[in-house]
């Protein structure tokens, strides 16, 4: 999950200081979590449910805690964008 939290997190920080607005924010963000979480597919999974996976299938499956981070932030920035 952190491999998509912490890209995101970093990415409001530069956002904030740019003084960018919410949504631009957001959108940034939401491709940080997701960029995170594909990146996943080449580590070496050393915690969490991953740990029992086998390698062969690791090399093509984004870390599932980290694929669900961005799933969930790019619905909540969606669901942000259609508010009237």
């Amino acid at each position: 999950m952190l491999d998509a939290l912490i890209p995101a997190a970093k990415s409001l920080q530069i956002s904030a200081e740019r003084n960018e607005s919410l949504v631009t924010a957001l959108e940034k963000a939401v491709k940080a979590a997701e960029n995170g979480a594909e990146q996943t597919k080449n580590m070496d999974a050393r915690a969490g449910r991953s740990n029992y996976v086998p390698e062969a299938v690791l090399r093509t499956t984004p870390d599932p805690g980290a694929k669900a981070v961005a799933i969930w932030m790019r619905a909540a920035l969606e669901a942000y964008k259609n508010t009237p």
